[in-house]
């Protein structure tokens, strides 16, 4: 067998490992089951078996990634900060987790400039991961304690998540998941993708991502990346399905799920109201605005140098910003939320430059999640997008890279 042959099938068992990743398992192993090696492991052992695939051009394309460029910049001031503030556990902690995320980014940089990488394999490969995840939240629905135990602190009953545990994780994967792949399938089959994948994302009761999905699936119908005529029929079949689900499909829900967990239904029903309400909130919401106010008020009392490293754990409540612009004005100060804004601008215009001719859809979606996510750059599911489409900066028309 050739060399090249060789090469080109480890590629593709470097291909699934990542495709595991997107699917969030080795995460999910660790913290849901508590079986298998931790994910920062998993991250060191993934960059080693990327290893045989770099030579002199691969180095070269590695350096020239935009993506990796920012990582860089991003990392360098978090460790200034850090080291500004003091290495105290919980400090040292976070700044772990973000060192092994960007040998994370290095491990698929690596990859996605390989010569023996395949756009059209893995693009394959990424379609049939989020198939995968519209089944898992189908089955969810059925099984609501398949994936989480019921005994666990992260059971959400009743909403859609699959291995990513968090619903809004879940929608955004296959959001994302949906904007990458939708250009692998035959123009006349994509509202098949498109209308599985809204079926999911709706199951997730993640408001965030129903908006931002609807943005997207707008956006692809005005383009006509799906059928019209189709979509118009589908639509008036959503909206009615829509409205039994409204009437009918919560008490279903309710007796399907039989775990005296009342107030979980009561939250699902707050949040399809807020959609015609959009001042209702439910616990969550209520939680997060107090949370925003918080942190924005923090952080206008020093809105140069932010508070400091580290400040969006000790707000005094259990959850973060779930805000990437304040958690970076939170912690860095205006340098924080310029440097969050110059990500994005320099993805956009990188893409564009390569040919993409959905340039903006990605970034699009970075400035949107932005203001309902602090975990833009910590998700492993997000950082293999934007590693990918910093190697489609290469040379996105040559390679194919978004069809």
């Amino acid at each position: 067998m050739e060399p090249s042959v060789v090469m080109r099938k480890y590629q593709l068992f470097i291909s699934l490992l990542i495709i595991l990743f997107f699917l969030n398992i080795p995460l999910y192993f660790e913290n849901i089951r508590g079986v298998g090696i931790s994910t920062s492991k998993w991250v060191v052992l993934f960059f080693f078996l990327t290893l045989p695939l770099i030579n002199k051009s691969t180095l070269n394309n590695v350096y020239r990634n935009e993506f990796l460029r920012y990582y860089c910049l991003f990392l360098w001031v978090i460790t200034v900060f850090f080291i500004l503030e003091g290495a105290d556990t919980q400090n040292l902690e976070y700044m772990k987790k973000f060192f092994f995320r960007f040998l994370f980014v290095i491990s698929l940089c690596i990859v996605f400039t390989s010569s023996y990488f395949s756009c059209k394999q893995f693009k394959l490969m990424l379609l049939i991961a989020v198939f995968f995840n519209i089944g898992s939240y189908i089955v969810e629905l059925f099984y609501p304690f398949l994936f989480v135990p019921v005994s666990h602190d992260s059971a959400n009953p009743g909403r859609s998540a699959g291995f990513y545990v968090d619903s809004n994780q879940a929608g955004g994967a296959l959001v994302l998941g949906v904007i990458m792949t939708i250009s692998s399938i035959v123009k006349r089959f994509r509202l098949v993708l498109v209308c599985f994948a809204a079926m999911a994302i709706f199951l997730t009761f993640s408001r965030s991502s129903i908006l931002i999905y609807s943005i997207v699936a707008a956006i692809f119908f005005l383009q006509s990346e799906i059928n019209q005529k189709q979509s118009v029929l589908i639509f008036v079949l959503i909206l009615i399905t829509g409205g039994f689900l409204y009437s009918d499909g919560l008490i279903y829900l309710e007796e399907l799920l039989d775990v005296g967990d009342k107030n979980n239904i009561r939250t699902i029903m707050i949040r399809m109201e807020s959609f015609f309400s959009p001042s209702t909130l439910d616990d969550s919401g209520l939680e997060r605005l107090m949370v925003a106010e918080l942190a924005y008020e923090l952080f206008s009392q020093n809105p140069f140098f932010g508070v400091g490293f580290g400040a969006s754990r000790e707000l005094g409540v259990d959850v973060s910003t779930h805000n990437m612009f304040l958690f970076m004005g939170l912690e860095f100060g205006l340098l924080g939320v310029l440097l969050h804004v110059f990500f994005i601008m320099t993805l956009f215009l990188g893409m564009k430059r390569a040919g993409c001719h959905r340039a903006y859809l990605i970034p699009v979606f970075i400035f949107y999640w932005s203001f309902f996510s602090h975990n833009i750059y910590d998700e492993f599911h997000q950082l293999i997008v934007y590693a990918f489409c910093g190697a489609g900066l290469l040379g996105a028309q040559r390679r194919g890279v978004y069809g």
